[in-house]
């Protein structure tokens, strides 16, 4: 850099003593109090850590980059979406399935139900007509039988 260099933003000269930084980009140069930048990214920049470009190859950069993001972005917003819907889908059929299976279910633990009342019943009465028939069987175990008695 010769000492008759100009500031990219002010147009003024560069001293060998002034703060300044060249831009990545346009390699142009400029007064550290001419550009947005704090003292530690301009440390770090000095030592060579990390790259710095003027405010305007960062808006022609970023205007490109921007457009072409905003393009990826939607692009891949998009297929999550339609990744998403297919998942979403997918839900809702096995939802369909559980909720069909839980219809069936019940109507067979309806059924299910219905026969062991039944079972209980006919249970119940056979056991009331054992128990019957042995009392009957208790109660005629004393009586004789007596037959030709004419």
């Amino acid at each position: 850099m010769s000492i008759s260099s100009l500031c990219g933003h002010c147009k003024e000269k560069l001293g060998k003593k002034d703060y300044k930084l060249q831009c990545d980009e346009c390699e142009l140069w400029f007064h550290k109090t001419c550009i947005t930048i704090g003292d530690l990214q301009f440390e770090n920049l000095k030592k060579g850590v990390g790259q710095w470009c003027c405010e305007v190859c960062s808006a022609d950069a970023s205007m490109i980059s921007g457009k072409k993001s905003k393009k990826v972005t939607l692009e891949d917003k998009m297929r999550k979406l339609e990744v998403m819907e297919t998942k979403y889908n997918q839900l809702l059929d096995k939802f369909d399935k559980v909720a069909n299976e839980n219809k069936v279910l019940k109507s067979e633990l309806g059924d299910i139900n219905e026969q062991v009342a039944a079972l209980n019943n006919k249970f119940n009465n056979n056991t009331e007509e054992i128990m019957a028939e042995i009392k009957d069987k208790e109660h005629r175990a004393r009586n004789i039988i007596i037959y030709n008695l004419n």
